[in-house]
């Protein structure tokens, strides 16, 4: 393997495990906010994306690497079920819920 590549995988690894702890140190100081909404959280969620994106533009890399280009051609059903799938599930469970009374 090539030694930019390997170089690469570390700097992204660090990055990655480094978001965390700067998500903590974040959600440590700005005490005032919403639980499961923070800005720590959000550090922690966005910074790995914007690393393999930062990696990929200053090492002159192919953005085919990067997994943004979906294969429709042959897969569509699968595509179609992977965006049906949430909603439909979702209407499932209000449905019961509704006619349970188990939510209003």
């Amino acid at each position: 393997m090539d030694t930019k590549v390997i170089r690469n995988i570390f700097v992204f690894i660090f990055v990655v495990i480094l978001s965390g702890w700067i998500g903590v140190l974040v959600d440590s100081v700005l005490t005032e906010q919403p639980k499961g909404d923070s800005l720590g959280m959000g550090i922690w969620l966005v910074l790995p994306m914007l690393t393999a994106i930062a990696i990929t533009i200053c090492s002159k890399g192919n953005w085919n690497d990067i997994g943004f280009k979906p294969n429709f051609k042959g897969n569509i059903k699968w595509y179609l079920i992977a965006v049906l799938i949430f909603p439909v599930v979702t209407a499932i469970v209000l449905i019961i819920g509704a006619t349970t009374k188990w939510i209003d």
